[in-house]
């Protein structure tokens, strides 16, 4: 415990006084948990009852199940679903079965059977258990052993048993309630309030809350879920949940993601248990909300987490929040709903041919309520969910019908105009796209107003999709606090498709600190020019390099939507010579080979792609293979292709296209381009 108050201290001194003194006041609210008995640890169910203005449990019951909850709940025709989503409901039934086995795969675990006592402490991946002390004695960074607090995190939020009630929805039996009952009292029994890892973080009660309110709503009306004595023991807990988040809001370092998460869990407390209690978290959570909403996003509609995953998470927070307060018919402003759109516009604008998002900065697969069956990456369904308009992937569309209900399914969205390329700023993020093409760039600050959080060193880094084939990815997160040398190795600069300079950082680590960055560089963006086939922009980099370098970098991007063709021009500026490294990493699965004129064959099954440089004679390019994790907790190998000289600043134009194209054919286009420009 000493030294985990001791790495605390340490880290405390870095932050700016407001925050200390915040840090302070939730580490002295915090200790009264040691001596505080549980909330309504010893309430029968009238004393219970009488905390929310009713007379007996009974009553307490009945007037929470007339509430109505975010998502659907009742029932759905398994005939129904099946033609609104082919195929899906043999899937539900598949995982639900798993669940009930409590059988698992959670953030790169691979299938894990967890026996009929379930070890909620444990991470499954790394076989390593944290103690169930008092909840800040905690040490979540576990810097003494290779170990994940998430995956015990991620196990407690219960979501692998959500198929098990979208089971029970199409036509299950009481076995699916019962299931869920007994996993839920085992939580309750071996999880004591503010006692152990799953109480470690605000942000992990507040997750159960999205969970457990639809899973009682769902329920309710089973025979397992009717018997008094589970009522009162599932209330009480789900009570002092709103209470420990009420009592321990992340109102510190930030006010990023957690704060939120915080925040729409009070507003969905709020709405299922109503009276005093409710009102107050509702109206606390509410006021929270509102007034992160313009600071976390900015007037272009993307999240200050420089993100993907967070965006996503984010926008469900909000939405989650939002729909709970519309469907008891309290009021939302019209500011809220168009701030929402506007995060959705952003996600169709970046959304790529293959149906998927930027691997952009931190991802987690954190999400408030998985429905869909679609990959990590999918987040087609969000514009549609938060009235952006837009049209989900075939596997995405699952999610409307879980959120929206039956109608909902089997229909197309009303779409909105197709999104073509696009500058969001502040964020800095430009969008060159065509409908069958892609090219995303990141030229915005650090992210978490400049601290780093989840953003990464990706200033000037690239995706790339043409004709439908994704070439260029991100090389995305795989682990936080399992391995500091990993987590840094996924957010360096050498792990994105960006110019590099005599091996050092964008903007510098922070030792020990797997969540902040420096803020060194500026990034700039200029030269916008849409145009009806051909695309370009150019962006700047200054104050990257070795402190004496004086280097500056400007990247030109052009993407021709007619020929499915992709120019990356590298300009560098300064004195001295260097070692400048530009790596193009590739996505999993092409095959790359390199042709004897200096073109690089890429195969995507059986389709052709051609890269090549142009000024080859002062630029080694050779093959070498990286990393990729494709969601968390998951790494798998990839090609990249490197261009690298030694001495000094050179431009470098690297083409993609579609096909086997001749070095002569590219070497004209680059010509026109050049005449355009």
């Amino acid at each position: 415990m000493t030294r985990v108050w001791g790495e605390r201290l340490r880290r405390g001194f870095r932050r700016p006084p407001g925050e200390i003194a915040r840090r302070l006041g939730y580490e002295w609210s915090a200790q009264t948990e040691r001596w505080r008995r549980p909330p309504a640890a010893d309430a029968d169910g009238s004393r219970f009852a009488r905390l929310f203005g009713d007379r007996s449990l009974a009553g307490l019951v009945e007037r929470v199940s007339q509430y109505p909850h975010a998502a659907w709940t009742g029932r759905i025709d398994p005939a129904d679903y099946e033609r609104s989503c082919p195929g899906d409901a043999a899937r539900i039934r598949e995982l639900a079965a798993r669940a009930r086995r409590h059988e698992v795969n959670l953030l790169g675990s691979g299938p894990v059977e967890l026996g009929r006592q379930i070890d909620w402490q444990r991470d499954i991946r790394n076989d390593v258990a944290w103690p169930v002390g008092f909840f800040r004695d905690i040490d979540i960074l576990d810097r003494g052993r290779r170990s994940d607090i998430k995956l015990p995190w991620e196990l407690s939020r219960l979501q692998w048993l959500i198929p098990v009630g979208q089971s029970y929805i199409l036509g299950g039996d009481d076995e699916d309630a019962a299931a869920v009952r007994a996993v839920i009292e085992d939580w309750i029994r071996e999880n004591p309030y503010a006692r152990g890892p799953n109480w470690a973080s605000t942000m992990e009660a507040a997750m159960r809350i999205f969970t457990w309110s639809w899973f009682f709503h769902v329920f309710k009306g089973s025979v397992p879920w009717r018997d008094d004595a589970y009522r009162l023991t599932f209330l009480r807990a789900l009570y002092q949940h709103a209470v420990f988040v009420e009592r321990h809001l992340e109102v510190f370092g930030g006010d990023g993601n957690h704060l939120t998460a915080d925040a729409a869990a009070l507003c969905v407390a709020g709405g299922f248990f109503g009276g005093a209690p409710g009102d107050r978290w509702m109206a606390r959570g509410w006021e929270i909300l509102l007034r992160l909403l313009p600071v976390q996003v900015p007037d272009d509609g993307v999240c200050f987490e420089a993100s993907a995953g967070y965006h996503r998470l984010v926008a469900e927070l909000y939405f989650v929040a939002v729909r709970t307060r519309a469907r008891l018919g309290l009021e939302v402003p019209d500011s809220v709903h168009e701030r929402l759109g506007l995060m959705g516009r952003f996600t169709a604008a970046c959304t790529g041919p293959d149906d998927r998002m930027p691997a952009w900065g931190d991802g987690d697969d954190g999400r408030v309520l998985p429905f869909g069956r679609q990959t990590v990456l999918d987040h087609s369904y969000l514009p549609a969910l938060v009235g952006a308009g837009g049209r989900p992937s075939a596997p995405a569309n699952a999610e409307l019908l879980w959120w929206n209900g039956p109608d909902a399914g089997g229909r197309d969205p009303d779409a909105a105009p197709a999104a073509g390329s696009a500058i969001f700023e502040p964020s800095g993020v430009v969008v060159l796209k065509g409908d069958r093409d892609l090219l995303f760039a990141d030229a915005g600050p650090v992210g978490f107003l400049g601290r780093g959080g989840h953003g990464h060193n990706d200033c000037l880094s690239i995706e790339l999709c043409l004709d439908g084939s994704r070439l260029l990815s991100d090389s995305g997160s795989f682990v936080y606090t399992e391995s500091p040398e990993l987590r840094d190795r996924f957010r360096s600069t050498g792990a994105h498709s960006t110019p590099q300079i005599d091996g050092a950082e964008q903007n510098r680590f922070v030792p020990g600190e797997p969540f902040r960055l420096e803020d060194d560089v500026s990034p700039s963006i200029g030269g916008w020019a849409p145009g009806e086939n051909v695309d370009s922009v150019r962006l700047r980099l200054d104050g990257y390099g070795a402190p004496d370098a004086g280097i500056s970098m400007e990247r030109a991007l052009v993407l021709d939507k007619q020929r499915h063709r992709a120019l990356v021009r590298d300009s560098f500026h300064g004195p001295g010579e260097h070692h400048f490294r530009i790596p193009f990493h590739l996505a999993p699965g092409l095959a790359v080979r390199s042709m004897d004129d200096g073109r690089w064959r890429i195969e995507d099954g059986d389709r052709v792609f051609t890269a090549a440089c142009l000024e080859s004679g002062r630029w080694a390019g050779r093959l070498e293979e990286g990393d990729h994790s494709p969601s968390y907790g998951v790494r798998v190998k990839r090609p990249v292709l490197v261009f690298e000289r030694r001495g000094g600043p050179q431009t470098c134009t690297v083409i993609f296209s579609v096909g086997d194209v001749p070095a002569d054919e590219l070497t004209g286009w680059a010509a026109e381009v050049d005449e355009g420009s």
